[in-house]
């Protein structure tokens, strides 16, 4: 929407899946061996600012050890939200491909990410109903996940 403003906050502990984004202090670093690990989703996006009052968001049911993020806003549009959040990747680093007018899928030396926008989030459902029931219906939905999807 025109005069909207693009605002951004840095990220605390975040709910990726059921991990925080940020790993606990003490927490046991796993044996990479000799060749380099691929990054988890919370490594590829360590030091990100959040723009436009995204917030992360649960979905009704979490699939463990899906290393998925969702975040969502209702404080700007999706042509506000997209670009931002694409501005805010290329400063961490990545390239970008755009896909399509709603993924994106951005790389970074083994990380890879895609996001899929959502332009309401009252269109995500499944059998069981509404997979994000406590958000606005108009809210913009961001998903990321590690690796390229089909």
């Amino acid at each position: 929407m025109p005069g909207e403003s693009v605002t951004s906050a840095p990220v605390g502990p975040v709910a990726v899946g059921s991990a925080p984004l940020t790993p606990d202090a003490g927490e046991p670093v796993p044996d990479q061996g000799s060749s380099p690990a691929v990054p988890t989703l919370r490594e590829s996006l360590a030091g990100i600012h959040l723009p436009c009052d995204l917030l992360p968001v649960a979905p009704r049911s979490i699939v463990p050890g899906d290393d998925t993020l969702s975040l969502a806003t209702s404080a700007a549009s999706a042509e506000v939200v997209g670009p931002a959040i694409a501005d805010e990747l290329e400063r961490l680093g990545y390239d970008l491909d755009p896909v399509s007018s709603s993924r994106l899928v951005a790389r970074r030396g083994l990380n890879q990410l895609t996001l899929d926008m959502v332009l309401s989030a009252a269109d995500v459902i499944d059998d069981s109903g509404p997979v994000y029931p406590e958000l606005s219906p108009d809210a913009v939905l961001i998903v990321i996940r590690t690796g390229e999807r089909s």
